[in-house]
């Protein structure tokens, strides 16, 4: 074998970026390096693993989508290295990439990659907010190796463990008139104007709690940013339906939101951990898991009611 380890962490660099230079500047090191490595895995393998075009960078060839998928279980695997040195000195250490949903990124993310950091310091982490969609399709390519989402149609190869269930609410202005209420039914949320949020299964999930009550959402404006939508709740353009619920209850334009509970039958929906069924279990991804346990155990991260 005449090829490195670093060697084909470049080119899975290059690989995932489609770009020689993004690749040099996130693990800052020089260009001619990636292309070094890639040249002489080229010439090791007698392919070529990628297409070279001034207007878009390197796309990867055939051998070369081949080779990455093997690259990548190969880095995986040795990854698992640690886990000798994990039973030998007790640290856990290596890479942890982290999918989170978007809705639920600004609230509970910050606070739980912190504390997480502050107990295991040589863990390192990077992370990615998401929409529903994007989460399975990361975990599937191995971009991320743990996802913190709700169990919203996720497929049979997604392993998923539910960490609290959470209770939907209705959220809207103050000076609207469901403000007032101390539960609000589907059939009384239909007849107000509705603010959907316009996410892949996220927006299929919405459409169904109105389903639930038989009814349907009269729905008047749709964005796919959550904070557009709290926004033009709060400005008083309809409810929206929401179940992370922040601490601070004013829009990013400063107008205060009120957070009312859907009634009973519509079920509470499982926030938890999604992991690929057969993906590679890192020191790194176990302790993670059962971090987000023991701390949710305790109240949710940044959550309104915890």
């Amino acid at each position: 074998m005449r090829f490195t380890i670093r060697q084909l962490e470049y080119f899975l660099a290059a690989a995932e970026a489609g770009s020689i230079t993004i690749a040099a500047a996130r693990a800052r090191i020089s260009q001619p390096s990636i292309s070094a490595a890639i040249s002489s895995l080229e010439a090791e393998f007698g392919v070529n693993l990628f297409v070279r075009s001034p207007a878009q960078g390197i796309v990867l060839t055939l051998a070369g989508q081949r080779l990455m998928l093997e690259v990548r279980t190969i880095l995986e695997r040795l990854g698992g290295l640690y886990t000798v040195a994990d039973e030998l000195n007790s640290v856990v250490h290596g890479p942890l990439s982290i999918g989170c949903l978007v809705t639920a990124a600004p609230v509970i993310l910050p606070s739980l990659l912190r504390r997480f950091e502050s107990t295991y310091p040589n863990v390192h982490l990077t992370f990615a907010d998401l929409d529903q969609a994007d989460i399975i399709r990361q975990l599937r390519r191995a971009q991320i190796n743990i996802a913190l989402t709700y169990d919203m149609e996720l497929p049979k190869d997604i392993v998923f463990t539910p960490l609290v269930m959470l209770r939907p609410h209705v959220v809207v202005a103050r000076e609207h008139l469901l403000s007032q209420y101390d539960e609000v039914k589907i059939r009384d949320l239909a007849t107000f104007s509705y603010i959907m949020l316009d996410l892949p299964i996220s927006r299929e999930y919405f459409l169904s709690v109105f389903e639930t009550g038989g009814v349907t959402a009269n729905i008047t404006h749709v964005s796919k940013s959550p904070e557009v939508v709290r926004s033009l709740v709060a400005s008083g353009y309809g409810a929206t339906i929401s179940t992370i619920l922040p601490r601070c209850e004013i829009s990013l334009d400063g107008h205060p939101l009120v957070a009312i509970p859907l009634s009973s039958e519509v079920p509470p929906l499982a926030l938890g951990l999604a992991v690929l069924d057969q993906g590679v279990k890192t020191p790194a991804v176990r302790v993670f898991q059962e971090y987000c346990h023991v701390l949710f155990s305790e109240g949710i991260p940044g959550h309104a009611y915890s």
